[in-house]
């Protein structure tokens, strides 16, 4: 098989490059160069890990601060309570993802 004609070339980078140009997302390719670990590349402790909990944090605290402070009564809330709500949805979402062991939704049809 051609290298022009390979499933890198023919899906990944293709999507890729269909992800960065067409829908402006950040994107990477890390095949055969990903750094596994907390610190690693993406902080996957393992190639079987499909959330990237780093950066489903961040989404969530941005959510949480640019989103859900603009209509809540945010004086009604402590430092404490906020944090401990916001690890409450990032365990939820975490737990209840679709390839989770424990989930939830599974029971439910479409």
């Amino acid at each position: 098989m051609s290298k022009d004609h390979t499933e890198d070339k023919l899906v990944q980078e293709t999507t890729i490059n269909y992800f960065r140009e067409t829908l402006e997302w950040e994107t990477a390719y890390a095949h055969n160069t990903e750094i596994l670990g907390k610190d690693g590349s993406f902080g996957r402790e393992d190639e079987k890990a499909v959330i990237l909990t780093r950066y489903l944090s961040q989404a969530l605290e941005t959510l949480k601060y640019d989103h859900l402070f603009v209509s809540l009564p945010v004086e009604s809330y402590s430092d404490f309570e906020v944090e401990e709500r916001s690890q409450f949805v990032f365990n939820h979402i975490y737990q209840q993802y679709a390839g989770a062991e424990d989930n939830v939704y599974a029971a439910v049809s479409c």
